[in-house]
């Protein structure tokens, strides 16, 4: 079988771009990997988001059983006190208060790397016993579980500083047509400003990088108590550290690394400008040099399908 002819052109480019393939393959964390850019009207558009950008955050329901959240349901309207049709804005504050209560006595600092395996209300009923230490991320998956549990929209950030992070939530009340950040770590329910308006983590991090923490009052639990309005100065929210001004915000739709990083989502996110996470940023920015991968990529695969079309060919007329 004679070899087919193929241009020495086409040849060196399909040889460069399988070269910078491979580059990028192996580079893909540093180099191209997409990232989900997200403003703050994208983030909290002012009437309150359309009914499709609620649901790419109802995404983290997928990662429970129905019989999970069912008996998550259950527990937290017995031991809340939460009726079916309560406005979610009550709902949020009873089940803060009824996490925040639970807890309690909780030791605080990192969980072993064995309680990642548990499922959520096993993870529960740990913290619950003081079998395992608890920290925000607990605080914040707990939150999330629960929430979810009762249809009520919610999402898990992360704040990371130069050298220190924390995790909060934030919520979506209907009522309002707002997001309200969470902060059960330090036992506070919402925040609002001075005005009255509440306030999401955004907002917060801008009052703070003003200097106007002051201007914040927070819904604050007290021990076997109900939550009433505190100045944010004398709760002790520690938000000048992790909410400052070079901490980066992300939001996520999966916190499960096993859900995040099965095969199916990384070959996806490899190849598709799709993210598990979106990150806060002030002015619009773009992922050029993602698409710059993608573009050498599929170029090098066509190229490639060409070439073994052509040998298939040529091997069929011999």
């Amino acid at each position: 079988m004679s070899i087919p002819h193929f241009n020495k052109f086409f040849l060196a480019a399909w040889f460069i771009s399988g070269i910078a393939s491979l580059f990028f393959f192996f580079k893909k964390n540093d180099f191209g990997s997409y990232t989900k850019w997200s403003t703050y009207n994208d983030l909290y558009p002012e009437n309150g988001p359309a009914v499709y950008e609620l649901e790419k955050w109802q995404k983290c329901r997928s990662q429970y059983s129905e019989e999970e959240l069912k008996e998550a349901k259950k527990l937290s309207s017995d031991e809340a006190g939460i009726k079916e049709d309560d406005p979610v804005f009550t709902k949020t504050i009873k089940l803060g208060q009824w996490i925040i209560n639970n807890l309690w006595e909780c030791k605080t600092g990192r969980p072993p790397d064995s309680i990642d395996r548990l499922r959520p209300l096993a993870i529960w009923d740990a913290a619950k016993s003081n079998k395992t230490p608890v920290w925000c991320g607990t605080y914040g998956a707990l939150f999330l579980f629960f929430c979810t549990s009762q249809n009520i929209t919610c999402r898990y950030l992360e704040s990371i500083g130069k050298t220190d992070g924390h995790v909060v939530d934030e919520c979506y009340i209907p009522e309002l047509k707002k997001w309200v950040m969470v902060d059960l770590t330090h036992k506070i329910i919402m925040a609002k400003d001075s005005k009255g308006n509440y306030l999401n983590a955004v907002d917060i991090k801008n009052i703070y990088r003003n200097g106007l923490s002051n201007m914040v009052w927070v819904h604050y639990v007290k021990k076997n108590d109900s939550a009433t309005w505190t100045p944010a100065d004398s709760a002790n929210t520690e938000w000048n550290l992790y909410l400052g001004e070079e901490s980066i915000l992300r939001y996520y739709h999966l916190i499960y690394l096993t859900m995040a990083y099965k095969n199916s989502e990384k070959l996806k996110r490899y190849f598709l400008p799709v993210a598990w996470y979106e990150i806060y940023t002030e002015a619009p920015r773009y992922n050029i040099l993602f698409f710059i991968r993608s573009f050498i990529t599929l170029i090098w695969l066509l190229m490639s399908i060409f070439i073994v079309l052509k040998l298939f060919k040529l091997k069929r007329r011999a």
